[in-house]
This record gives structure tokens, C-alpha cells and sequence, in this order.
């Protein structure tokens, strides 16, 4: 595609040449005029001189224009490639502010964040960096250059920069380093002032493969003989920000072989996946869950994902869908597989369409990794006391510690992998659940028949050496 700049370019060139033709050609006719003694002025020449040497002179601003203003403020985000080079500027005048913003997203990337959070305090604009699950500190700014960075965003992310007490959202997408990467902007107000975080939705780290999620050899065998099901609600459960979307995502790629149809259902769409219809949620122009489940039953779906169930309409509608022959995927806000389906309860989900439709439920936690590069085998462990949290060494079992590197930013970890639990519903467990059973009674029989739970698991992980003791606890208390 050729470039606006170069369009630009070729017309100031041809008008220069035309201008300076033009001045020759018409002084040349005046000077023959004035030796046929005819009454032509010199002025006259000048005259159509001049008026191309100011579309000359003002096309160069028209040019600068033109390459800093459009009609998407994301695609002028050329500041990543050029540190002196502003954005936006007939937005904002200060260039230290606008290479913050450069600077806030470009290390984000560089230490593989997953959020930014800027938050007023007094007269400064903190920023803080989501990495590996935990906040850490980045730079400071004051509060006169704090400003134009918020509303830098709030400009990209097409948010009404005006509005400063409503809670708004928007997302904008940058080419940064060669790579494009999508950026979810959330704003709500505090006491001091506009706060809001950056959700980072890099492509190229956040779509893996199943197999890449951590499961142990049993439980990903079972998953991949519940994803070999025609029909069936699977459900995956864990808190906020604990890698739930990611693990639907990865289902998705390893069933995505061109011979299902496939549609999701997404608020927002996180990342674009090859042969699946993705359809994004938007409230304002009546696009919701259920509404949109109801739509695509008529599209001839094989695999229906629905991105999370937040109410009982929600609910009814993904279940009913798995029982007309379609797999449906979705996810759930609660602490432990067998707790989901006492909330589905709480919900007024009948007992009756949960045990005939759910065939399974993964619950999940993230754990950090230990950074390869400088962890070392811990002697401060105590066998008895691991024995009685339920880990059993054995002789041959090496336990790590994190010391930290440049690596890792001296943290002594290096990303996260998860920890699971798989249940599965047999016979037994659909019983329990059409006879409304607790939480407890339907954990109990999971655990009879197999169940590893997330503890198990993280135990696992940490005899592998690839996480340890303190961090499993930390995510599970």
C-alpha cells in the first residue's frame, strides 16, 4: 500500500517543477510581448508565480499534519519508533509526558506484564506493573505530568477524556517492537483523582497449547477424553486473574481442526483465534450472553464457548445448549471444582439439568516458576513439617529456593504454570447432585475416585523443582 507521506511527496516535487516552468514559460512570453511593445506587465507573471511557491511552501505542515492526526488515534502510535517523536500533539504539548507513555508500555512488555495501573496519590501519578501475578513498583510521575499521560490513554482507548467520575472502558491496539499487541483500558475514580489499569493482551504469549497449561499426564488424558465428547457443559473455575480465559483458549486450539464449527462468545475478545467465529459482547447496542446463545443455536455450532456465566439466564441457556448436542465451554467464579456446582445451585439451576448436562469441571490456580537460571537447593526445609501439610519426600526428592537474578529482576522467578483439579462426573457424583448434596459430600466422592486436588498438584510441582513450597501456599490459602 503506498504510504500518504510518498503521495505528498511526489505532488510537492511536481509542483516545484511546474512552478519554476511556469515562472520561465510566462517570463518568456512577457519578454517577447515587450518587444512587440504590448502592454504586459511583469507583476502579472509574478502573480501566477507565486501562488504555486505557497501551495509548495504549505505543503510540508499539511504533510506533518497528516502523519500525526487520524481517524484512529492507536494507528499514529509511531512514538515506539522514535524516541523525540510525539503522539498525539495536537492533543498535548509536553514531550516528556508523551515518552512516559512510550516508556510505560514498552517496559510493560519488555518484563512480560500483564497489567499497568496508574493510581493518583496526592500530587503524584504512581505506576505499577503486574508481573508473574504480583504488583511491582515502576516509575513515579508528578501530578502536572500525570495528566496528559492518563488522558493519553483515555484518547486511544476512544474514552471520553471529559469524563473523570464514571467508570469507563475502551481498548486500542499499537504495533510496539515488530509485534502488534492489544491493550484494554479500564478508568474509575478515587479520592485523589482518575485511576486505571491497562490489561496487556500480547498474541504472542498468551495463546499456548494444552499440553503447555501444566496438567499432569492423568489429568490431561481425561481432559482430552471429556474435549472427544459431542456434547456436554465443561466448566472452568478458579478466582479472577488466574488463567481461566487462557485455558479456554488453549481447549479451544486443541479441538480447532477445521472439522467442527466452533463459535465463542467473548466480553471482550482476547485474542483472535484462526476458523473460530468469535463474536464480542457489547451491552450498549443489546449484544449480552444469553441473548447471543440464543442466535447462534441457528448457526449450526459444534463447540459453543461462552465466556463467563454471571447470571441464572446465562446459566440455563449454556446448560440447555449442551443438551441439544452441542460441547459447550464456559467459565465460573468459584474457589474448588466441587464448589461450582453448589454455586450453579445458588444460581436456581434444577439439580436435574446440572447432572445430566455437566461432565466436568477444572478448577485452577497459578503458581510462579522458579527462575532456572538462579535457583538453588533449599537445606531449610523440615521433612515432618512438609509431611503434615502433605508432602512426602523422598530420598531421592530435591526441594529449591528462589535467590534471584537480572533474569528474573531478582524476584527468583520466571512466569507461572498452573495447578489443578479435575472432576469428573460419574454416575455416583450425578446422584449426589440431583439429591442436592453439599459441597463436601460431592468433594468426599470425587476424592474416592480419584481426584487429584490443586494442593496434590502443587506438591507435585514442587518435587519436580519447578515451584515452591511457600508459593503453593500462598495461592491457596
Amino acid at each position: 500500500m503506498i504510504k500518504p507521506e510518498f503521495v505528498f511527496l511526489v505532488l510537492w516535487g511536481g509542483l516545484l517543477v511546474c512552478a519554476f516552468l511556469w515562472f520561465f514559460a510566462v517570463g518568456w512570453v512577457n519578454a517577447s510581448t515587450h518587444k512587440a511593445k504590448r502592454n504586459v506587465k511583469l507583476w502579472n507573471t509574478m502573480l501566477f508565480f507565486f501562488c504555486p511557491i505557497s501551495l509548495i511552501v504549505y505543503l510540508p505542515f499539511l504533510i506533518k499534519g497528516k502523519k500525526n492526526i487520524g481517524d484512529n488515534p492507536a494507528q499514529n502510535l509511531e512514538l515506539f519508533k522514535h524516541r523525540g517523536e510525539p503522539l498525539l500533539s495536537h492533543q498535548y504539548e509536553e514531550q516528556e509526558s508523551l515518552a512516559s507513555v512510550r516508556d510505560l508500555l514498552t517496559q510493560a512488555l519488555d518484563n512480560q506484564s500483564t497489567d499497568i495501573h496508574l493510581e493518583p496519590k496526592g500530587d503524584l501519578l504512581s505506576s505499577r506493573f503486574r508481573i508473574d501475578g504480583l504488583l511491582h513498583d515502576g516509575p513515579v510521575f508528578p501530578h502536572r505530568a500525570g495528566l496528559p499521560i492518563v488522558s493519553a490513554f483515555k484518547v486511544l482507548a476512544h474514552i471520553n477524556i471529559a469524563e473523570k467520575r464514571k467508570a469507563q472502558d475502551g481498548s486500542f491496539t499499537a504495533k510496539i517492537a515488530g509485534r502488534t499487541v492489544n491493550f484494554r483500558v479500564s478508568t474509575t475514580s478515587s479520592f485523589y483523582g482518575e485511576t486505571m489499569v491497562i490489561r496487556i493482551l500480547d498474541s504472542e504469549n498468551g495463546l499456548i497449547n494444552l499440553g503447555d497449561l501444566g496438567l499432569l499426564p492423568e489429568n490431561k488424558e481425561k481432559c482430552s477424553g471429556l474435549l472427544s465428547r459431542s456434547h456436554g457443559m465443561i466448566l472452568v473455575v478458579g478466582p479472577s486473574a488466574n488463567g481461566k480465559t487462557t485455558t479456554l483458549y488453549a481447549i479451544l486450539n486443541e479441538i480447532n481442526i477445521g472439522e467442527k464449527n466452533i463459535i465463542s462468545i467473548e466480553d471482550p475478545v482476547e485474542y483472535e483465534i484462526p476458523n473460530v467465529t468469535q463474536i464480542p459482547i457489547n451491552p450498549k447496542a443489546g449484544v449480552d450472553f444469553a441473548g447471543s446463545l440464543r442466535s447462534i443455536l441457528r448457526q449450526d455450532p459444534d463447540v459453543i464457548m461462552v465466556g463467563e456465566i454471571r447470571d441464572a439466564e446465562t446459566a440455563e441457556m449454556a446448560f440447555r445448549s449442551s443438551l441439544t448436542g452441542h460441547l459447550v465451554l464456559s467459565t465460573l467464579h468459584t474457589t474448588e471444582a466441587a464448589g461450582a456446582i453448589t454455586r450453579l445451585m445458588d444460581m436456581r439451576l434444577e439439580p436435574y439439568l446440572i447432572s445430566s448436562s455437566l461432565i466436568g469441571v477444572l478448577a485452577q490456580r497459578l503458581v510462579r516458576v522458579l527462575c532456572s537460571n538462579c535457583k538453588i537447593p533449599s537445606m531449610s526445609y523440615h521433612p515432618d513439617e512438609l509431611s503434615e501439610k502433605g508432602l512426602h519426600l523422598e530420598e531421592e526428592d530435591t526441594l529449591y529456593e528462589p535467590v534471584g537474578c537480572e533474569r528474573c529482576r531478582q524476584t527468583g522467578y520466571k512466569s507461572r504454570v498452573g495447578i489443578f483439579e479435575l472432576l469428573i462426573m460419574d454416575k455416583e457424583i450425578k446422584d449426589l447432585v440431583s439429591k442436592k448434596a453439599s459441597t463436601e459430600d460431592i468433594f468426599t466422592q470425587a476424592r474416592e475416585k480419584g481426584m487429584t486436588t490443586m494442593k496434590e498438584d502443587g506438591w507435585q510441582k514442587v518435587k519436580q523443582g519447578i515451584t515452591t513450597v511457600a508459593e503453593v501456599e500462598r495461592v491457596l490459602l
